[in-house]
């Protein structure tokens, strides 16, 4: 997969820039007005199991990254664009977790 990387308005935190750095094998979160310093990533292996595994619990990558405060829509459907997934149907995902 060709590396890819996007910035965003997060959810919450009064719309700070987030950056998403998509690779073969992480996908990254930055502040880039930090000098892309960052502060959170996780597996794109995991990403794309969970879209089929583990649709029950709060360790689903899918559920948890959806409670964080600052993760938006927008950013969630560009992983899953980038990945090439089919986000999981998951019912009332907000309260699995």
């Amino acid at each position: 997969m060709k590396h890819t990387q996007k910035n965003f308005k997060a959810a919450s935190w009064n719309g700070r820039l987030i950056g998403i750095k998509i690779d073969d094998n992480h996908i990254s979160f930055t502040f880039p007005s930090e000098g892309n310093r960052e502060y959170y990533w996780l597996g794109t292996d995991e990403w794309k199991r969970d879209v089929t595994e583990r649709l029950d619990r709060g360790d689903n990558w899918h559920i948890h990254m959806r409670h964080k405060t600052w993760f938006s829509d927008e950013m969630y459907q560009y992983i899953n664009q980038c990945l090439n997934i089919t986000a999981p149907n998951i019912p009332n995902w907000k309260e699995l977790y």
